[in-house]
């Protein structure tokens, strides 16, 4: 899966946006599908996917203003001082 994050950031820079999007939002369908379960795929996006994608002043950061509310959650708990 971190590859995987490593091909939307790339994709991202290089203005491929429409396969990002697709990308992210089946990433959200399924994260919505397991909020409230104890879920693997739930696990799966969140320390595969989510963990790696850029930090503040990495190129390709700005794919995380694309996130949507699960994933965005995800990521603020991951990286909450």
């Amino acid at each position: 899966m971190g590859e995987i994050t490593a091909d939307a950031v790339d994709r991202y820079l290089r203005g491929d946006r429409d396969t990002v999007r697709r990308l992210l939002d089946s990433l959200e369908t399924e994260a919505e599908a397991e909020a409230g379960h104890e879920g693997d795929v739930d696990e799966l996006i969140a320390v595969s996917f989510v963990e790696n994608l850029p930090y503040d002043g990495e190129p390709g950061q700005a794919i995380t203003g694309e996130l949507g509310p699960r994933l965005s959650e995800m990521l603020r708990l991951q990286r909450q001082p």
